[in-house]
């Protein structure tokens, strides 16, 4: 970023496949806009079935219905599934609050007024600070669901699924010293924590009744994310 020139400046993961002229399209629809925009695409996975590719920001509300299973038990409720944005099937383009990271077609200049990426987050959550703080100093971020490209995800953290849920869970709680203070910070950690018990309890009942070790594994991780906690390193934001 720190060398880029051009005007616009696209963060792109490694494990992707671009279909059709993506970035032109994004390029042309950035153009249209009066505004400083960043635009994000549908991800697909490899049979070209969808991924979740835009979110809410993680309010107090969206973390109580993830940690809790509302979002799967009502997918199509816009109360319970704010999070993940399920609930409707997008057809024409619309500004949202979070673009995955894999694909961020973004205003060079906005981006450098904002520092770029908050180094501070190691692995996850990044894209949800950048994409707050550029909404916050006025952007706005569409998603364009006719734009797609496969996300081979897992590409990189397939081989060390610790190193992926450590870092899940860290990113989720740095997000959480940055942006929440007080008794919501508290509620926060709180619904983090139940959920991850609640998911280690399913996942074990589970794989031994199936007799399955990767369900086993999945619930061993869980249980350990309960133990991570960073240190805060946003102190001097607050």
């Amino acid at each position: 970023l720190n060398h880029a020139r051009g005007k616009y400046v696209l963060f792109l993961n490694n494990d992707t496949k671009l279909l059709s002229n993506i970035v032109k399209s994004a390029f042309d629809y950035a153009e249209e806009r009066l505004e400083k925009v960043f635009v994000g695409c549908q991800l697909l996975n490899p049979d070209f079935s969808k991924q979740e590719s835009v979110f809410n920001y993680p309010t107090l509300w969206n973390n109580f219905t993830e940690n809790f299973f509302l979002y799967k038990l009502f997918p199509k409720s816009k109360l319970f599934n704010k999070y993940y944005q399920n609930y409707y099937d997008y057809k024409e383009p619309i500004e949202v609050e979070v673009i995955q990271g894999a694909f961020m077609f973004c205003s060079t200049e906005s981006v450098k007024k904002l520092n770029g990426f908050d180094e501070r987050f190691f692995f996850y959550s990044e894209e949800t600070d950048l994409c707050y703080r550029f909404k916050q100093a006025g952007g706005k971020i569409f998603f364009l669901p006719k734009l797609s490209l496969i996300h081979y995800g897992g590409a990189t953290t397939g081989k060390n699924l610790w190193f992926k849920y450590q870092n899940q869970a860290r990113g989720k709680i740095q997000y959480y010293q940055k942006h929440f203070h007080g008794a919501d910070y508290l509620f926060a950690i709180l619904f983090h924590l139940i959920g991850l018990l609640l998911r280690w309890i399913q996942n074990t009942l589970i794989g031994l009744l199936l007799f399955k070790k990767s369900l086993l594994i999945k619930g061993y991780y869980f249980l350990r994310q309960i133990f991570v906690y960073p240190k805060n390193l946003f102190k001097a934001d607050s």
